[in-house]
């Protein structure tokens, strides 16, 4: 089973605390300090597709939102989370139509190893497709119009 995470996030050091917290709780993860970076990233030859896609708001040169949209251009299926530390309405319907979820204002370690654990188990529901058992352990993608859930439901509808 797939565990990976990417994380891209501007601020090193912020980063850099990102990655510990992520990888102590027994994940992988690969960071990337720039939108573009991480863009070229998913067009190499070598991209694995990661659980989720976790991802600061302000970036450089391209904010967390650009860089959601151009994701979900190229790999519409790939779970994001932005991180903002001043979410406001506008935030908040952006990510009910592209996100799985965002950690704003201060956030702790529990909330976001919470996050974590609730996308790995939606990643094992959508492999596994049993649909059902994502909004079991979701603790985060109940309040909005979830594109994965609905994707799943969609094919199998068509079947």
């Amino acid at each position: 089973m797939n565990n990976t995470f990417h994380l891209v996030h501007g601020e090193k050091n912020l980063r850099d605390l990102l990655e510990v917290i992520i990888a102590d709780a027994g994940y992988d993860v690969r960071c990337f300090d720039f939108g573009e970076h991480y863009l070229q990233f998913i067009d190499a030859s070598g991209f694995k597709k990661p659980v989720a896609v976790l991802s600061d708001v302000n970036l450089p040169a391209m904010s967390g939102y650009e860089l959601a949209v151009k994701i979900r251009k190229a790999q519409p299926l790939l779970k994001i989370a932005l991180i903002t530390g001043k979410a406001d309405d506008e935030h908040h319907c952006f990510a009910a139509s592209q996100l799985c979820y965002t950690l704003d204002g201060q956030f702790y370690p529990e909330k976001l190893l919470s996050l974590l654990a609730s996308l790995t188990a939606c990643e094992s529901a959508l492999i596994s497709g049993n649909k059902d058992k994502y909004f079991q352990h979701c603790d985060f993608g109940i309040d909005h119009n979830c594109p994965f859930y609905h994707a799943k439901k969609d094919q199998g509808d068509k079947q």
